[in-house]
């Protein structure tokens, strides 16, 4: 089913809506619903009117006015949103001077009404990054509860089964298949939103649908407006293609998207697989040193590092690249104790006690000679200590 018809079915079937919808007239078809929903002819009217409203706004001020276009060639939401521009013109307009009190009116006439209810959660949801004090409140689960009995009914929007996609996300243990359903639907209803899309795609990649999630992954770097949004879609990118045994390709991703963020964890996983796979020694070696020569004095670098061979465990060039970590004596004295504790968290990993033990003596000599030791070193040391005297 199309994210048309899916709207189609949400606005109903007044005349010349569907092909609104689908040309980006989103200013024509708010009009169309609008005198309807002001005159609160009946529940639905006021919910078709304002979730579009909410949804397809182009800019609003204070989550309460809202202005809404009609979409020209290669325009979108997101840059009308992002855009400094001011507001007007004849093909943009103020639809609604206050959303909040519509459906405040609306709530007094049709108390406990499911369409009301869910045009309100619909506005709570999307109005949280408003640093506002809006009279419709709703719980967290309250608002998921409201979406859940909506989607039982057949009525959604994307912000819905985003919302509902989230809670399922943080569970303990999520509904991989609900899950799956949730970020379809949210994707189809609402494919301009980066975190929806991204989410779609990541879901894609962890069911291995490495040919189908790639060109996905593209769409999503040529819609990237920012640069965390252009790594992370790169990411997705190098997935799809180590997915499909393209490491060059895979690699090309990393890089660039490396180049943006030299932090970025996952890429940096996908780049160590990849050159590890093509038994290219030098390379891989390289691309563990750059990653922790990044920030010397930073444990947090190396356990990604630890992590990855926990998960994949370790190969030659590991061990080699390990033998030499070991024996590097520059740096400054921070740097050179982190160093001794990475090691010491790698000796007790592989269960060598005394190297671990040794390995934290030398950090303390080291941190002798700084004016002041970090309290939160000393125990990160007494820690370490402690677990390799324990064997």
């Amino acid at each position: 089913m199309t994210a048309l018809i899916f709207l189609f079915c949400l606005l109903g079937d007044e005349s010349g809506l569907p092909d609104m919808l689908a040309s980006h007239r989103y200013l024509d078809a708010a009009k169309v619903l609008k005198n309807d929903a002001h005159q609160l002819v009946s529940p639905e009217a006021v919910r078709r009117y304002s979730v579009l409203v909410v949804e397809y706004h182009s800019r609003q001020l204070a989550f309460r006015n809202f202005f809404i276009r009609n979409l020209a060639a290669g325009e979108s939401l997101r840059q009308l949103r992002g855009s400094q521009e001011m507001v007007g013109g004849p093909n943009i307009g103020l639809i609604e001077e206050d959303m909040e009190a519509l459906l405040e009116r609306a709530w007094k006439k049709f108390p406990n009404d499911r369409d009301i209810r869910f045009a309100r959660a619909v506005y709570a949801f999307n109005g949280t990054c408003c640093f506002i004090k809006p009279k419709i409140r709703f719980k967290h689960s309250e608002i998921i509860a409201t979406f859940r009995e909506a989607e039982a009914c057949g009525i959604r929007c994307g912000s819905s089964m985003w919302a509902l996609a989230l809670d399922e996300m943080a569970r303990e243990k999520p509904d991989r298949k609900l899950l799956t359903q949730f970020l379809e639907k949210a994707h189809q209803l609402n494919a301009e939103d980066p975190n929806i899309y991204l989410a779609y795609v990541n879901d894609l990649l962890s069911r291995r649908e490495y040919q189908l999630s790639l060109p996905h992954a593209r769409n999503l770097y040529e819609m990237a407006l920012t640069p965390q949004e252009r790594v992370e879609s790169l990411a997705a990118v190098a997935r799809a293609y180590a997915g499909q045994k393209k490491p060059d390709k895979a690699m090309e991703a990393v890089k660039g998207g490396l180049a943006i963020n030299g932090q970025h964890s996952l890429l940096w996983m996908v780049g160590l697989e990849c050159l590890r796979e093509a038994v290219d020694e030098t390379a891989y070696t390289r691309h563990i040193a750059d990653f922790l020569n990044q920030a010397p004095e930073k444990p947090s670098f190396f356990r990604v590092y630890l992590d990855y061979m926990r998960r994949k465990g370790m190969t030659k060039p590991d061990e080699l690249f390990l033998d030499n970590y070991q024996l590097q004596t520059e740096g400054t004295p921070l740097a050179r104790i982190t160093r001794h504790v990475n090691m010491a968290d790698f000796f007790l990993w592989r269960q060598e006690w005394d190297k671990a033990a040794a390995e934290v003596e030398q950090a303390r000599a080291i941190s002798k000679e700084m004016n002041g030791t970090d309290p939160r070193l000393t125990k990160v040391l007494d820690d370490m200590a402690q677990a390799a005297r324990k064997h």
